[in-house]
């Protein structure tokens, strides 16, 4: 914009004398003077009608509520008649600069730095590959680094949400550990579609995926290893399935098929209680012996292969860390059957693993004997009668 200059001082030619040419105000010098006016008039911005289809450049400040460089008395406001794209280039200055972009989405392409609260009244777009928010909140909340949402509503409930882009029906929240290489690391995630929502550990690259914890009072309660063991209120879980801690006492599910509960042995149960089975799909609980659950009932009639039985005393022997026996034997004495040999006699009393003999199922000695005694029974009876004639 060209300011006016004025060519000819019409104010010296009053002082000179009558006479002297110079005196004379030529038609060439108005003309000349009327045309640098109209030059610079047409050069400068219309208050009226304020519209610029060139550069602006701003060499000090301007302070009428518009435009404020150097300085943050007053706010800078910019409005656009269109919705095309528009860029707002600011030069490499020392010291910090704030925008406040209303109305219109905005695409940042270099650093920004907020120093104050900002409103942004439409989208931010950032363009290129990784670009991040950075806020050096220091001790922001407990002595932690912290990137802060706040609803601008007083007393207005703050929500954090991630919106799918388009067609794609999936979002997620991704905590990386690494701060130059996120193709490299381990990391957590939230992440939601339409089939599933997933809270998990992974990793990607050389990356180590590490356990998954969930904490209440800063104390971990559940945590679930890389390998997929489940701890609740222990941090270990070693060769378990599933491991639970409470009030000193550790119940866990392991994962060569046995199942822990320390300190049971010891405890003593109520007065109402039963026996409890496993049947060979794994399922534990208690048998029926209601006649509703039963059929082929017949009476035991031929008992005479429990003589066959060879009750024995023994010790059991220790096992080792890899299940196998040891040559250690255990201290106490203990006396029943040898369920190879009982296997010979009567194999439906005994336990079969992979067509292999196991073990005894004792309580299916009961009846057998019961029979026994009754047929003994019979026969003193029958003495006694003979004896008493």
């Amino acid at each position: 914009m060209a300011d006016y200059v004025k060519s000819t001082n019409f104010a010296v030619k009053d002082s000179l004398t009558t006479g002297n040419p110079a005196k004379v105000v030529k038609g060439t010098e108005i003309d000349v003077e009327f045309n640098n006016i109209a030059s610079a008039v047409s050069s400068k911005l219309d208050a009226t009608s304020p519209t610029i289809s060139g550069n602006i450049i701003v060499t000090g400040s301007v302070t009428a509520n518009s435009l404020v460089v150097g300085t943050q008395a007053s706010k800078a406001t910019i409005n656009y008649s269109t919705n095309a794209a528009r860029t707002l280039t600011v030069p490499a200055v020392a010291g910090n600069r704030t925008f406040a972009f209303l109305d219109e989405a905005q695409t940042f392409t270099t650093s920004q730095t907020f120093t104050a609260d900002q409103t942004i009244g439409a989208n931010l777009t950032f363009t290129g590959n990784q670009r991040k928010l950075v806020a050096p909140f220091d001790g922001a909340h407990q002595n932690v680094n912290a990137f802060s949402v706040q609803n601008s509503t007083t007393n207005g409930g703050t929500v954090l949400g991630l919106i799918p882009n388009g067609t794609n029906k999936s979002s997620g929240f991704y905590a990386y550990t690494s701060s130059t290489d996120q193709l490299n690391c381990n990391y957590g995630v939230f992440y939601a579609d339409n089939n599933q929502i997933k809270v998990g550990s992974d990793s990607v690259g050389t990356g180590t995926t590490t356990k998954l914890r969930f904490d209440t009072d800063d104390f971990e309660r559940i945590t679930i290893a890389p390998t997929g063991e489940v701890s609740i209120n222990t941090s270990t879980a070693s060769n378990t399935a599933l491991k639970i801690a409470s009030d000193g006492r550790t119940y866990s599910l392991q994962a060569d098929n046995k199942i822990l509960f320390n300190d049971v042995y010891g405890n003593t149960v109520g007065a109402t209680n039963r026996a409890m089975y496993i049947d060979n799909g794994g399922v534990i609980g208690g048998l029926s012996s209601t006649r509703e659950s039963k059929t082929n009932i017949t009476p035991i009639t031929n008992t005479d292969w429990i003589l066959s039985l060879e009750p024995v005393s023994y010790n059991r022997k220790l096992k080792n860390n890899d299940d196998t026996y040891s040559d250690v034997a255990s201290p106490n004495t203990e006396f029943g059957l040898i369920a190879d040999d009982v296997a010979t006699v009567r194999p439906e009393i005994c336990v079969f693993v992979n067509g292999k003999v196991s073990g005894i199922n004792y309580e299916q000695l009961i009846s057998p004997m019961l029979k026994e005694i009754q047929k003994l029974r019979a026969e003193v009876e029958s003495l006694k009668e003979k004896v008493n004639v």
